[in-house]
This record gives C-alpha cells, structure tokens and sequence, in this order.
C-alpha cells in the first residue's frame, strides 16, 4: 500500500493517512442522533449545522470546501518565530508546504466517529494535534487542541483560536448576506462569544429566532480564556485575511472594550500566555455548538470543560457508534474488508441523519427526507433496528393518497406528513414500489406477514387524480388523513395501501401501455416528459412486486388459512378483470376509480 494511502489500525475500523493533502476533496462525518452534522477535512475545512437554516459556520459544497479561507483554526504565536497554524491553514506555512511537500509530516487518525490531526512543525519542535467529534448527547462539536515541546528548551507561546461564524440559514449566502448580519447580536462573556440573531430573514414573512450560535473556550484543566474578539473584519484587519489575520501576525492585544452587533462575527478566542517547557504538553478545548437555551449551552459547558470530561465524552461516543458498527459483523477473512463493512453499517445511520442535504457531496434540496428515503433507510433499519422497525413501516403507510400518490413534505416525526398548499406536488411514479419492496425484506427477515393487516390512515390534502387536479373543496379543518363521507377518519390495511398503489399506476399508462412517466422515475433527470413519457424499468418492477405479493398472499393462504381480506368498494373498479391491452380502458377504469373516490 502506499505511503499516503490510509490503513486500517485496529479491529474497531479506526485507520491512518499520512500526508493526506495531496488527495483532494477529502472530508470527514462528524454527528450525532440529536441531529447536529459536521463535515471535516484533514486542514479542518468543512461546516458545523443543525439544519437547512442553522449554520454556524459558512456552508461548503463539494468544489470549494478547500477552496474558502473559511474553516476552524488554532494559532500559536511563536516568540522568535512567528505564527503557525495548527492545521497548516497560513500563508506562510502554505508557501513552504508547496516548495518542500515531502517535509509535510501530517497524519489524519478517523475512527467511529472521531477526526484526529496530528502535525509536527518541525521548525519550532512542536507536535500538535487537533481532536474532534461531536457527542452524543450534546447539539455541539468538541475541538481539542494539544501542544506538545518536542525540543530541548523553553518555548514561549500565545495561543489564539478564530473560529468564523455564520450563524443563520443557508438561504442567506446569496440573499441578503449583509442585511442579515445586521440583526447579528453578539454577546462576549467569560467563556467565548455567543450570537443570538433577532430574525430569521425571510421577505415572504420574517420571524422570530429562536437559535443561539457559540463558541466556548477552556483550557484543559478548566481555565477560563484570556478575552475574546468578536468582529471579523477586525481581526484579520485591512490587509490580512483568515490565513494571514492581522491580529495573530501582529501578535496584537485584544480591546478591552468592543461592539460587534450587526457585524460579520468570528469567535476568536484568546487563551493566555505561556512558556512551554521541553516534554511538556498543553491542552484547549472549544465548544461550537448551536442550541435554543442557555442554560442547556450552559449544562454542556460544565460537563466537557476538562480534558477529563473531554476524553469520558469520546470514550462514550465511541461506545455509541462502535455498538451500531457491531450489530451486523462480517468476517471475510479480508480484515480490510471487514474493517471497511463496518462503516458500510453505519452509512444508513448517516443517511438519516444527514439526508440529501448536509455533506459536501451531498448538497441538493433543503434538508429533510423525501418519500424514497423513508423507505430505502428502512432496509438497513431492518437489518441494524429490526425492533424499531414494524413501527417506522406501519408509520410510513399514512403517507399514501388514496389516487396511489403519495404526500411529498414529510415532517419530523414517525408518520407525519404535511400538506403541500401552494403547488401542484410533482408526482414520481416510481414512489409506489418501495413501500411493498421494504415490507417484503422485513416479512423474510421477520417472519410477520400478518404484518399486512396491520391498519393505517390514507393522506389527504388538495391533490387529487396523481396531482393532476386540485379539490378546492378542502380545507385545513379537514385535517391530513383521508375521511369517509360520514366525516369519520378511514383506516385500512397495508395490503390495501399496497393494491391501492400498484394498480392506480398499473392502470395510468401512456400510448405503448407502459406506466406513465408523469414527473419522473427513479432517474430525477428524466422530468422532461411528463406528457408522453413511459418508464419500462418501473413498469417491469411493479409487476415483479405484485407477483411476490401473490407469492406472499398464496403462502399465507396455506399456512393460516386467510381466504378473503377486506378492501373499501372503489377498489373494485381496478381489480375486476378486463381488457387490459385496450389504453382507452385502462384509463376509462382509472377515471372511474377516482370519481368513485373523490365524487361519491
């Protein structure tokens, strides 16, 4: 294996790259289940959020996540020497860097789930590592920086960390990046700096903010840091700029007095003074976290403001992931085969959490889940959850319209769906397949197939005939689940849902009677055709679907004796067999069908 590639050292998947720089567009996933994310790379670019509108730190996309000058940093000011950067993030060290690239004595440790860089600066004799991860059971990300004297005498340091905040949505990178820093309200204490914006910009209704954005200092053993600066401009001054700021060149005093309302903001956090003396290693820790109390950012201050507290934290985050990597193990023997399925296990846990939205590579839509999601993460939930998993499957269900779509805002919460009452919802047609796909795996992983007669309610909001139409007859008071016309809330059984699905859309063909394209397929980039579209590949696979269901319903018919099952009236219309290669039928049934449903 070659030098700069990374090894696997150890049985828990942790593993080692050396002078990682010359590969390019490398990052790391630093989150917990409380739905904090971060993204790392081994020179500490990358962005700190909680969701679409809560971003500490700048967003990155993939093509400039080493590009800004944005990122977290830590700085020594060297007496006799100058300034370094712990993660190699300065002017000067960038310059030496390229014209001595294999005096570059860099290595990246990543395990589940922590980032560690370690760097010696051969020049002044200091080893410096930065550990990171973000706990479990805190909405914040841990920076651990650790200086080490690695030369034979005294070595006399300031160290200062400035970390830029962005502090507000997304949305605002490009509209209104500096009206909205105008309702920025900072506040310096003690500890750090923390950012309470006014409002949540938005001209089609601004509201209240609720977010606290900060950044907490401490060195390991507790101590309070020396001051803190909160203005950007200021302190990387008229000439400079985060990789050469003014203030650390300069090795300037901060003010011991300042303003920083309505400003771009920056927690730079200035620690105090020391002589380090040979052999002997000094520890800070920063907290960049985002939370709506202060007295849960409080809580978390107390509880990871050591280097003790620090290390009982890792050592429990380690525990959480090492227990989701270990519920399904593989032993090939290949060990870096095996070591490398163990963050294969954990990707679904990822996708969860992260979405479509909040890595680097992973930067379309606005956060959140879309329909296919809900059901292709159940796959791995099966193998990795499987308690959790009857519930989630029997949640999704209330997704499904009664026309065999289904609603595209999905919430937070297990089964909550949100009506869409402004457009007309893009229909994908392939939606209808996953739902009986990810039942089948857990009927074979479960052996619970009376899990289709398991009940739940049908969506219901202004969509109607696959968003084809509106019901301006609806109205919020309706409420989001479909109701019988004596105003009674329906429930029905998966296996319903299930036919409901397939046959709406065996039924909804075009002019060679295959399944209409409509919005698009799985492909998203096929949404050109809406009118005359046909997808084979779907069409093939929601017969494959009914065939297994018939498989399934044949099985049970034998082992349990089950004969008839229930379904609601206008489902006949579909099921009763006909001319199924006549398209003026098939659509004339449809019609029929959603009359029946809508009208009737």
């Amino acid at each position: 294996m070659q030098e700069h590639y990374w090894k696997f050292i150890n049985n828990d998947g942790s593993f080692i790259w050396t002078n990682p720089d010359p590969v390019h567009k490398l990052y790391f996933p630093l989150c917990n289940e409380l739905g904090f994310m971060s993204a790392i790379t081994p020179r500490l670019h990358g962005d700190i959020k909680s969701g679409q509108h809560s971003f500490l730190t700048p967003p990155v996309s993939i093509n400039d996540i080493n590009n800004t000058k944005s990122a977290r940093n830590f700085w020594f000011y060297v007496d006799g020497y100058g300034p370094i950067s712990v993660s190699g993030n300065s002017k000067q060290e960038q310059i030496e860097n390229m014209a001595r690239p294999d005096e570059a004595d860099v290595t990246i440790e990543g395990g589940l789930l922590f980032h560690k860089l370690s760097r010696m600066h051969h020049r002044t004799a200091l080893k410096l590592e930065v550990l990171s991860f973000v706990p479990t059971d805190h909405n914040l990300e841990v920076m651990m920086i650790s200086v080490e004297n690695c030369s034979n005498s005294p070595v006399s340091l300031v160290p200062t960390s400035p970390i830029p905040l962005y502090a507000r949505s997304a949305e605002n990178l490009r509209d209104h990046r500096h009206v909205t820093s105008l309702v920025n309200r900072t506040k310096i204490s003690e500890k750090g700096l923390e950012v309470h914006p006014e409002i949540l910009f938005d001209e089609r209704g601004h509201k209240y903010n609720d977010k606290i954005y900060y950044v907490y200092g401490a060195e390991g053993d507790g101590s309070l840091p020396e001051g803190t600066l909160g203005d950007l401009n200021a302190f990387i001054g008229q000439h400079g700029d985060l990789e050469w700021p003014e203030y650390i060149v300069q090795n300037k005093s901060f003010p011991e007095t300042q303003d920083s309302d309505g400003k771009e903001t920056l927690a730079a956090i200035r620690f105090q003074p020391i002589v380090l003396l040979p052999g002997q290693i000094r520890r800070y820790i920063l907290l960049m976290g985002i939370d709506c109390s202060y007295e849960q950012i409080q809580n978390s201050y107390i509880k990871l403001n050591t280097y003790e507290k620090i290390m009982t934290a890792l050592e429990k985050n380690n525990a959480f992931w090492q227990n989701e990597a270990n519920k399904v193990a593989f032993r090939s023997g290949v060990k870096d085969f095996d070591h490398w399925m163990k963050w294969v296990e954990i990707q679904p846990i990822f996708r969860k959490i992260y979405g479509n939205s909040f890595l680097p590579h992973h930067d379309y839509g606005k956060g959140g889940r879309g329909w296919r999601d809900l059901w292709q993460d159940l796959l791995s939930i099966i193998l990795l959850r499987p308690e959790e998993s009857k519930d989630h499957l029997i949640n999704n269900y209330g997704g499904i319209r009664l026309d065999g779509t289904n609603a595209t805002i999905i919430g937070s919460q297990p089964g909550e769906f949100i009506a869409d009452r402004n457009n007309i919802s893009r229909v994908w047609m392939d939606h209808g397949t996953w739902p009986f796909l990810t039942t089948l795996l857990y009927m074979h992983q479960s052996g619970d197939t009376e899990i289709l007669f398991s009940k739940n309610t049908y969506f219901r909001d202004p969509q109607i005939k696959r968003a084809s139409d509106r019901d301006l007859s609806w109205t919020e008071s309706y409420g989001n689940k479909q109701r019988t016309l004596a105003g009674e809330i329906y429930e029905g059984s998966l296996l319903e849902h299930i036919l409901v699905q397939h046959y709406t859309s065996f039924y909804n063909v075009g002019t060679h009677n295959i399944i209409l394209l409509e919005g698009a397929d799985w492909n998203d980039t096929l949404d050109m055709a809406n009118n005359h579209g046909e997808s084979v590949p779907f069409t093939a696979l929601y017969g494959r679907n009914m065939v297994q269901l018939a498989d399934v319903l044949e099985t049970m018919k034998s082992t349990n004796g089950i004969e008839t099952v229930e379904l609601f009236s206008a489902l006949d219309r579909l099921i009763q067999p006909g001319d199924y290669e006549s398209i003026t039928e098939k659509k004339a049934r449809l019609d029929a069908y959603y009359q029946a449903i809508y009208y009737s």
